[in-house]
């Protein structure tokens, strides 16, 4: 009776751990094999040894089981150590992601492309080329929209200054569409000559004032 209650108890701490095992492991085709290992050793053994006992087979197999819980364990700890490497990794990679995109933003608003001669609001290939970088960076970044202030020096009235300040924006928006940025992502505005970088001393200066600027909306 003792022995049958004591194997009954022995089955039961199987089926526990076979379920605790289960539970436990992620990879459930693992487990299926460690299982069919397991069965299969003992399978072996039974056949081996005829003479043994249920008991002893029982016992042979809690054995193996808490082997695999032991090793299912250190596969756990390091699954946890790979889990919070690759978010540690994680975390790195988007601080990485938001200072490029505060950088771009950046390169965006300190841009100042001036040196127009005067009466003039057209782009020349130099001037282009800025734009080039700004194209990139906003075609990168679809969801930032510009505006683009255009400015000009004193000479001559201010409301003939305030239409070239906004021709020279509108000439950049258009060059940038043509890059391929969406036109609602682009607005346009003249400060005309309010807003000097320099003094309107000489002639120079006022190239230097004729710009166009940018702020992200």
């Amino acid at each position: 009776m003792k022995r049958f209650i004591f194997t009954v108890f022995l089955l039961f701490l199987l089926v526990i751990l076979v379920i605790s095992l289960y539970k436990e492991i992620e990879n459930k085709t693992l487990f299926f094999l460690i299982f069919a290992a397991v069965i299969g050793f003992n399978i072996y053994w039974v056949i081996k040894n005829k003479n043994k006992t249920i008991i002893s087979y029982l016992i042979k197999c809690f054995i193996l089981g808490l082997f695999c819980v032991f090793i299912i364990l250190i596969t756990d700890d390091n699954k946890t150590e790979t889990t919070a490497e690759k978010e540690y990794q994680a975390d790195i990679q988007r601080e990485k992601v938001v200072e490029e995109r505060k950088s771009a933003i950046l390169r965006i608003e300190t841009t100042i492309i001036n040196n127009y001669p005067f009466d003039v609001v057209t782009l020349s290939q130099s001037q282009k080329t800025e734009l080039d970088t700004i194209a990139d960076i906003l075609n990168y970044y679809s969801d930032i929209k510009v505006i683009i202030i255009g400015h000009s020096c004193e000479i001559g009235s201010k409301s003939v200054n305030q239409r070239k300040g906004l021709k020279r924006a509108e000439t950049g928006k258009e060059y940038l569409i043509e890059k391929g940025i969406d036109t609602d992502r682009i607005l346009v505005e003249s400060k005309g000559e309010t807003q000097p970088l320099i003094s309107n001393k000489s002639s120079e200066s006022r190239k230097q004032n004729r710009r166009i600027e940018f702020l992200i909306e």
